[in-house]
């Protein structure tokens, strides 16, 4: 039997979590193999979990993906957890071996799983780029409905809108993927989809963690003040 998934999940990734994957690979399937894709475009494989534990992970040689690689001696089992952050975050599983050992590692890893996903996760269900071209869109369908009932309006803006009126039609699409791109970006600086908190990753998330909260403080303390203005007025 083979189960095979990709899980398209952001992940915060500590030494807790990978050397439960990796004891799990190890005592369901037979000897594992580590092997970590870093920031310096290097592979590097380590001989026990304890090494890559123990990694120093500086910011110019940062874990980007880690893959756990197990195969039984008779080759009857084969695993691999692939744990990506570029260029499509994300954890992939693929177990071959009996219907009952691929059942149990299944819902093992899930549970292990289900525990690195992070807060911010939901953020990342939303493709800023695509908003903003749904935003353009309906934009220009209000625009062409108001000009098919009162046109006189319509052209009555280019005298409101800075420069040629026709060009901000060939410009906006522009300003609008500009604008989705940099928000994605940002989300994705703030909020990364994928981190391994290993070495000096620990410490640097804990400063983003920082970041993070202070951002989010702000904004709630923000939107308190509003509600509070708009109920006394």
């Amino acid at each position: 039997m083979r189960y095979s998934t990709k899980l398209p999940y952001p992940f915060v990734a500590g030494g807790d979590e990978l050397k439960k994957l990796f004891d799990l690979l190890r005592n369901h399937m037979g000897n594992v193999t580590i092997s970590a894709d870093c920031a310096d475009d290097k592979s590097r494989p380590f001989e026990t979990i304890k090494e890559l534990l123990t990694y120093e992970n500086p910011k110019g040689k940062e874990i980007r993906r880690i893959v756990f690689t197990a195969q039984s001696d008779d080759y009857s089992k084969h695993g691999k957890i692939d744990l990506c952050s570029t260029p499509r975050p994300g954890i992939l599983i693929d177990y071959t071996g009996r219907e009952d050992v691929v059942t149990r590692l299944e819902t093992q890893t899930l549970d292990i799983i289900a525990g690195i996903r992070p807060w911010y996760g939901v953020m990342h269900r939303i493709n800023f780029q695509y908003v903003f071209w749904i935003v353009y869109v309906i934009f220009l369908l209000v625009l062409l409905t108001v000009a098919h009932y009162n046109w006189a309006y319509v052209s009555s803006l280019k005298y409101v809108v800075p420069g040629p009126f026709e060009l901000w039609f060939f410009l906006l699409p522009g300003i609008f993927f500009g604008l989705g791109l940099a928000l994605d970006r940002f989300r994705d600086s703030l909020f990364p989809r994928a981190v391994f908190r290993i070495g000096q990753g620990e410490s640097r998330f804990k400063h983003l963690e920082r970041v993070q909260w202070g951002i989010l403080i702000a904004f709630l303390a923000s939107l308190a003040a509003s509600v509070v203005v708009a109920a006394m007025t």
